[in-house]
């Protein structure tokens, strides 16, 4: 067995490189994560069934951007398995979700805070990789709001989802809207 070894100084540069080369990522999970906001709203007067189907495709939509900058653009020895996990993890809760579309609203719960709290781990450990990058602050700070919305949505799964994911999506939106401007500006 002969293996390659690759440093890990390389990998760091390697995944920072494909972050900043795919800047739109984060935009665009800006984006749905404010077209969520607004079939929340909607969802006052219409009620969970449109929450059901919305979040499904918002988890899709979202898995598809991640995935798309995991091998778009990426760097030959860039480490991308992060964002591959993210996205596989939002296509599990988009498919969890459409199988089941009168899915009870505890269970909707459950479903949103596995995908928002393993997101937001994900982000954690992708701030990690960088290191003294201006974007940092941005991702611990978006990973660390999905983590507390997930640690708030189990401790009290009955209290208020639409409210309590309308305010989570509004400061997960800003912040992701506030990374890609980093980011972008970074790579010139």
């Amino acid at each position: 067995n002969v293996g390659v070894a690759i440093d890990p100084g390389n990998v760091v540069v390697a995944l920072r490189r494909q972050f900043e080369t795919n800047w739109q990522m984060f935009a665009v999970r800006g984006v749905l994560a404010f077209a969520l906001v607004a079939v929340l709203i909607v969802r006052f007067y219409y009620g969970i069934h449109v929450l059901t189907p919305s979040f499904a495709l918002y988890a899709f939509a979202d898995a598809a951007a991640l995935l798309v900058a995991a091998v778009w653009r990426a760097p030959p020895n860039g480490r991308a398995w992060l964002l591959v996990t993210d996205a596989l993890v939002g296509f599990a809760a988009g498919a969890a979700v459409f199988a089941r579309p009168l899915l009870p609203e505890f269970s909707l719960v459950i479903v949103i805070g596995l995908r928002v709290g393993i997101g937001g781990v994900l982000l954690l450990m992708s701030a990690t990789r960088l290191d003294g990058h201006a974007g940092q602050r941005v991702m611990v700070a978006a990973g660390m709001a999905s983590v507390l919305f997930t640690a708030a949505l189990f401790a009290a799964p009955h209290v208020g989802l639409s409210w309590r994911l309308a305010i989570y999506l509004l400061v997960f939106g800003v912040l992701n809207f506030a990374l890609a401007w980093q980011l972008r500006a970074s790579r010139r």
